[in-house]
């Protein structure tokens, strides 16, 4: 996120509770192998992250990545596991607390190989 930074100035307490709620509700729909309702929420957590910012423009085209990404995911990504990885979030959600950028930064690069080495790209 090329934003990180008016993320981090941004970011309050009600926003991690936000984030903290979602990882929660999606790590329900993985436990209960509902791989849509998953799929959604992280999409949605993507979608709270970047919104913290207050830049409308890139929520908006980070929204517009998500709903196509899902589709991906819900097509080609790993039977076992649809949508990210919860750990991955709780991690990105403790960097906020932090305010570490060059490790939130890095989270995030490494966060989204993840999410492209999950799909099933090849016949």
């Amino acid at each position: 996120m090329a934003n990180l930074p008016e993320v981090l100035a941004r970011c309050q307490p009600p926003h991690l509770a936000a984030l903290e709620t979602i990882i929660r509700d999606e790590q329900q729909a993985h436990e209960a192998h509902d791989g849509p309702a998953a799929i959604r929420l992280s999409a949605a957590f993507h979608i709270q992250l970047q919104a913290i910012s207050g830049n409308s423009v890139l929520t908006e085209m980070v929204t517009r990545l998500c709903q196509r990404s899902s589709l991906a995911i819900a097509v080609w990504g790993a039977p076992w596991r649809q949508g990210c990885r919860c750990h991955d979030h709780e991690r990105l959600i403790a960097l906020l607390r932090q305010r570490d950028l060059p490790a939130l930064s890095a989270a995030i690069e490494q966060h989204f190989s993840h999410i492209v080495a999950s799909l099933r790209l090849r016949a």
